[in-house]
This record gives structure tokens, sequence and C-alpha cells, in this order.
């Protein structure tokens, strides 16, 4: 019950954060993306693995920054989370009596000037959700959702069935086809 009650409190003050947002959305083709955000979850090593994964794709694309910020849900994290330059975790202990992260890292992180910040969060996870509303990014991406509409510019309809590489394929397909530079017919 008490953490209804705060679950409750924190989506109340997410809404808040939501409503008093003013940003300008702008969608850069994947050839043209210099800076990109990630936000997930982490539940096992595997998750973690891929995220890692999906972070030296980017960078092997050529796009220049890659940072990520995740959320493990427990008081300690496990060993393999250690926080590197591209990567950073946060944990129950990190975060207010509400859900909200309370650490210089999410500041960091959500001062950022992003070009495209990606949630490949697949669960509710309300800690995520105050990065993503406080985030300055230009183009934020994640599932489709009716209750996360608010949250993003573009949603990709990746329900609970799909895994986390199916998604991140799907990001990857409509970020190559998002304002491509048109051929000239010849």
């Amino acid at each position: 019950m008490f953490e209804g009650i705060r679950q409750n409190i924190g989506e109340h003050f997410l809404k808040k954060e939501v409503e008093g947002k003013r940003r300008a959305v702008a969608a850069k083709n994947f050839n043209d993306i210099q800076k990109i955000g990630i936000v997930f979850n982490v539940k096992d090593e595997d998750d973690f693995k891929r995220i890692k994964q999906y972070i030296s794709f980017f960078k092997e694309e050529g796009i220049r920054k890659v940072t990520a910020i995740g959320f493990y849900n427990g008081k300690i994290s496990p060993h393999y989370l250690l926080p590197t330059l591209e990567l950073n975790f946060l944990d129950k202990k990190d975060l207010n009596w509400y859900f909200m992260p309370a650490t210089q890292e999410v500041s960091t992180f959500c001062d950022s000037d992003f070009d495209v910040l990606i949630d490949v969060v697949k669960d509710d996870c309300l800690p995520m959700k105050f990065v993503l509303a406080k985030a300055k990014s230009r183009l934020k991406i994640g599932r489709f959702s009716e209750e996360n509409q608010a949250l993003y510019d573009l949603m990709i309809d990746a329900n609970e069935t799909k895994d986390m590489n199916y998604f991140m394929e799907q990001v990857n397909h409509y970020l190559r086809i998002l304002n491509k530079p048109k051929v000239n017919e010849q």
C-alpha cells in the first residue's frame, strides 16, 4: 500500500514535469546523427551485454558520442554494472521518495544535447520515465504505449512479445529512413 502511494505521487510529479516541458523536435537521418543517448533498465547480465553491443554498433557506424544510463531495480548493483565514460547506472538508493532519480549523473545526462534519445526500457519504469521527461534531446524514441505518448516523439510498435534486439533493429531502420536525402534523378 505504501509503495502504491509513493508510485502515485511519483506519477503525479512526472505528469507535471512532462506538461511543463517545451522543446523543439528535430529528426535527423542516421548519417547526420552525432550524439545518441540511450535509456535502459537492467534485469540481468544479458541485458547489460546487449546495451554494450548497441553502443558499439553506433560507434562503429561513426556516431561521435553515445551515452547510456540504466536502472537496476535493487539497492546494490551487481558486479558487472561498473560505470564507464559512456555508461552510467542507477539503483534504488539513487532515487528520492517518489522514485525520481536524484544524482549528478542523471542531471548531466538530461542536460546533454542529444540528437536522438532512445528508450529501450521494455517494462514500466518510473525512474527512467523521469529521465526521459527531463532530457533535452531533439528526438525521443520509445516503444508504443498509450500512456507514454507525451514522453516520445516517435513510438515504435514493439509490444512485450518482442525482445530488446527486435526493438533496436526497428529503431535503426526508422532512423535510416527519417529525413533520408533525396537522390537526384538523371
